[in-house]
């Protein structure tokens, strides 16, 4: 568990924008799909003080909360690390050279990776200052007078990959509340129009402005709003802030529940790689196309010849080949859907070998907005691409999530669209931190 790319280190997030799969882009403003970069997005800013010469942290998770945290020597080859608000974690031993992840003792999601460059012997303790990183993870900018006026919409995407040898079964994402969920029990949003909203609790560790997520006591979401200041209980909503986000306008209720969220939208991209012969040595002519459209697609795909005749046939699996689509297909010649946009284009139509099999996976791949821009919807001037954007704004765990299978060497593309609605006199000048989930 202490290795790097085990355990809650296994999926890591990266910039996108790169010119090929891994290559070299540091830019978050230019993370705008393509391929995946070789950087790292970041969550977390960290200072060390008094840290040991020779031990470097090179990643602070999300969900680690910002504070004091540390790291401790207990005993000359072995470390731990207490998150901020946590408890100290195992020890974990780190030889020189190597690279280990450094658990929280209060939850696995909270950890550190660091890297030992020192034959000296462990000692002492190191205090890490842990903070919010604004603008981060994908370079939104700021927003001007100008923007908040006329309304700014923006679009910024991330690859998750699966770093690890094991499969990563129904990974959940999602964005993380910005402050404590409220009732809406003193004065509720009309219909419509300029209003506020007001609770007996408290909105003080709520931004000064933002968004709000208004869901109903059965828990459907109701709408979500932009409130532009607030006092300790009440939030102001002007006419322009109303049913944002994709919801509608709609009259309160004094038993729902608000969360303050960020103004973004998220939607999951999957994309597919070359496929290659698992089985057989006959004829390989086969070609893939299109994009994942449905984001609770499994990724794992076979196509299977079945027939070997004037006209091949052939079958396909998207388990594995656990389990076929059970008719045989005619090849065409042309590109053939199997499902959720995914094609294969055999060369010939004949000539093929019985029960040879190609195998390929999602993942590799993003829409290039790289020359459209930041402002563009991604896949709009693409035709089928579009399809792949699903919009949704869920913010934990018991809401409507993008499921996936994160299969071993497999990513998906994370996008997140920022709208500043028109009018917004008092937008955030800056994004605040971003807590991008990944539950396994």
């Amino acid at each position: 568990m202490a290795d790097e790319k085990t355990g809650p280190d296994a999926i890591r997030s990266y910039l996108t924008g790169a010119a090929s799969d891994g290559a070299a882009q540091t830019d978050p403003d230019a993370s705008l799909g393509k391929f995946r970069s070789a950087s790292l997005a970041d969550f977390i800013g960290v200072s060390a003080a008094s840290l040991q010469t020779g031990i470097a942290v090179d990643f602070v998770s999300g969900n680690c909360e910002t504070g004091s945290a540390s790291i401790i020597a207990t005993d000359t080859t072995s470390l731990a690390f207490t998150a901020p608000g946590g408890s100290q974690g195992p020890a974990v031993t780190i030889a020189n050279g190597e690279t280990k992840i450094l658990l929280d003792g209060t939850t696995s999601s909270k950890f550190v990776r660091v890297t030992r460059s020192t034959a000296d012997n462990l000692t002492g303790t190191a205090t890490l200052t842990l903070t919010d990183v604004l603008n981060n993870v994908i370079g939104f900018d700021n927003v001007d007078s100008t923007e908040a006026a006329a309304g700014d919409t923006e679009y910024r995407c991330i690859s998750v990959k699966n770093e690890n040898a094991v499969d990563a079964i129904d990974l959940k994402f999602f964005l993380g509340t910005l402050g404590t969920q409220r009732t809406t029990d003193t004065a509720q949003l009309a219909a419509s129009g300029a209003d506020t909203i007001e609770t007996s609790g408290s909105f003080a560790d709520w931004p000064d402005q933002g968004f709000a997520r208004v869901v109903q006591s059965g828990g459907t979401l109701r709408e979500i709003v932009y409130y532009a200041s607030r006092t300790d209980t009440m939030l102001t909503v002007p006419a322009a802030g109303r049913g944002l986000l994709g919801t509608s306008a709609g009259a309160g209720a004094s038993d729902d529940t608000v969360d303050a969220i960020s103004a973004l939208r998220l939607a999951v991209e999957k994309v597919i790689r070359d496929p290659f012969l698992t089985t057989g040595t006959g004829l390989d002519d086969i070609t893939t196309g299109g994009r994942l459209t449905d984001a609770t697609a499994t990724a794992a795909y076979q196509v299977k010849i079945t027939t070997a005749a004037a006209t091949d046939q052939f079958q396909w699996s998207d388990d594995g080949g656990s389990t076929f689509n059970g008719s045989d297909i005619d090849i065409t010649g042309s590109a053939q859907t199997l499902q959720t946009g995914i094609t294969v284009t055999f060369a010939a139509t004949t000539g093929h070998t019985a029960d040879d099999v190609w195998s390929f996976k999602a993942g590799f791949e993003a829409t290039d907005k790289t020359s459209s821009g930041e402002g563009s919807e991604p896949g709009a001037s693409g035709g089928a691409d579009g399809a792949a954007f699903v919009w949704g704004s869920g913010i934990a765990s018991t809401d409507s999530l993008f499921d996936a299978l994160l299969a071993n060497g497999y990513q998906v593309y994370l996008w997140l669209r920022r709208e500043i609605p028109a009018g917004a006199i008092n937008a955030p000048s800056v994004l605040q931190l971003i807590e991008m989930n990944f539950d396994a």
